[in-house]
């Protein structure tokens, strides 16, 4: 991480700290804090538009696997204006800008879409889509630290390239074994 981010490195390591250390620190904090409270309020909103209107219409037309990818596309694309606009998520001017910010951000909303649709359907609340959208929402945006811009696409915040393949590792996990359950109960019948 130190080769991403050298001049934070050499900053914290001068006042004797770490930026992990600080990081780890400001992202607990962020979500112990006050702040989840009005991440999950404003989350909790945009969840009852995806999750309560739009994902259940888009997987009833196209089926599971195609409509929580069109709904999670159509949530990325919906901070495109923004990120275009005023650098969103991860300033302007980073490697591969503006596209491979679009992209980034697609892929990961389409991977916490895929994640907050699980939530919802198990549960049958939105309030755990809404919580879990808020804690993604109040974690700790480097770009907002003073990072290095130019490397924001790649992480270590949560919508960064390299940290968002976890995400997408379970969310392809979750559409796997929708998948093969609904395999397993078409075979049946």
């Amino acid at each position: 991480m130190k080769e991403f981010f050298p001049h934070d490195f050499e900053l914290y390591e001068k006042c004797g700290s770490s930026f992990v250390r600080f990081y780890a620190k400001e992202t607990l904090a962020s979500l112990t804090s006050f702040y989840l409270i009005p991440a999950v309020v404003l989350g909790l909103g945009e969840e009852i538009g995806w999750r309560g209107c739009m994902f259940p219409e888009l997987k009833e037309r196209f089926g599971y696997t195609k409509g929580v990818l069109i709904g999670g596309a159509i949530h990325g694309a919906w901070h495109f204006p923004l990120m275009l606009l005023i650098g969103y998520e991860y300033g302007k001017d980073y490697i591969g800008a503006p596209l491979l910010g679009l992209f980034a951000f697609c892929v990961f909303s389409v991977a916490t879409g895929i994640i907050s649709d699980f939530l919802y359907e198990k549960s049958h609340s939105i309030w755990y889509s809404g919580l879990f959208h808020g804690c993604i929402n109040s974690t700790v945006n480097v770009f907002l630290l003073g990072a290095d811009e130019r490397r924001t696409i790649f992480g270590p915040s949560d919508i960064g390239l390299v940290a968002v393949i976890p995400i997408v590792l379970f969310a392809a996990g979750i559409i796997y074994f929708k998948n093969r359950n609904a395999d397993m109960e078409f075979e049946e019948i």
